[in-house]
């Protein structure tokens, strides 16, 4: 193989351009990478990363499978954090809002790349488990997780325009005549917590955001489940389940576009740099068993 001509293309993702920006930017409101993959990486990367890139991924992924079990709620990703950081760091598949002024001025740099390596190692892996129903049936259900874990990230602001980036059409509650923020939380199953150490006297806290859609936005289990309130062709949805409608949305997305991997999908096996890894993946993936790393820096 040559060098760096013989650099594996791997589909689209953008110009890569880092703006330079002051010390002083904040980056509250910004999507952290989330993605819902509808634009493949169009950027060059060796044999190598493509191989590390893409098991650092499936390590995190099959972290998750473990936590989660079979009937873990997707809702409650968020109390994996904690569990799933140390896979995370060491792919290098976290990205947080910088905390210091270092870290504000290098985020974008730091954003480039972990776009890059999250971009590259999903799409790996979307060919690598595009082939028979239970690999994808594993690959949706733990990519999904992650996607959720991660909008959980999100601040608010950055949550609201990522669901309009993505096309939901929603806008924040805003108290009427016929319908009061008071009355959302007391209709809304889900919309009270208890808060108050064992043995004291528990006291309810209530959700205080809600968002307005048309009602065709919300998934049916929100409807079957009483979680959201419908009212004159619109859903009333507490803030806490959004990441439920989105999620919905991304493995719709994904579902279609691991049959579009699956028609590509002997093209890269024909890859002589890159089809025995994937085959080596369609074999041995779900149980975590991949070849060591390259010895070649191609």
């Amino acid at each position: 193989m040559q060098r760096a001509r013989d650099r594996v293309d791997v589909l689209k993702a953008g110009d890569g351009s880092v703006a330079s920006l002051s010390s002083r930017t904040t980056f509250g409101a910004d999507d952290l990478g989330v993605a819902l993959y509808t634009q493949p990486p169009n950027v060059e990367v060796s044999v190598r990363e493509f191989e590390d890139f893409t098991k650092d991924r499936l390590k995190v992924l099959h972290a998750i499978d473990r936590l989660c079990g079979f009937d873990f709620r997707i809702e409650n990703m968020s109390e994996l954090r904690q569990q799933l950081a140390k896979e995370l760091n060491e792919s290098h598949l976290n990205l947080g809002y910088p905390s210091s002024k270092q870290k504000v001025d290098s985020f974008l740099t730091d954003k480039a790349d972990y776009t890059r390596r999250d971009s590259i190692s999903h799409y790996a892996l979307r060919l690598a488990f595009c082939k028979t129903r239970d690999a994808r049936d594993w690959f949706l259900k733990n990519e999904q997780r992650l996607f959720v874990l991660r909008f959980d990230a999100l601040s608010p602001e950055a949550r609201e325009a990522y669901l309009d980036s993505a096309g939901v059409k929603c806008k924040r509650f805003q108290p009427k005549a016929q319908l009061s923020l008071d009355q959302l939380q007391k209709s809304t199953a889900g919309a009270k917590t208890w808060r108050g150490q064992t043995g004291e006297a528990q006291r309810p806290e209530y959700e205080q955001h809600f968002y307005e859609m048309p009602f065709q936005e919300a998934t049916p289990s929100l409807i079957a489940s009483r979680r959201i309130v419908l009212q004159g062709g619109k859903a009333y949805v507490p803030s806490s389940a959004l990441k439920l409608i989105i999620a919905k949305r991304f493995k719709d997305l994904l579902t279609a576009s691991l049959d579009v991997a699956f028609q590509g999908l002997p093209v890269a096996l024909a890859d002589p740099r890159v089809g025995g890894f994937l085959r080596d993946l369609q074999e041995f993936g779900m149980q975590l068993l991949v070849a060591p790393k390259s010895s070649s820096d191609e």
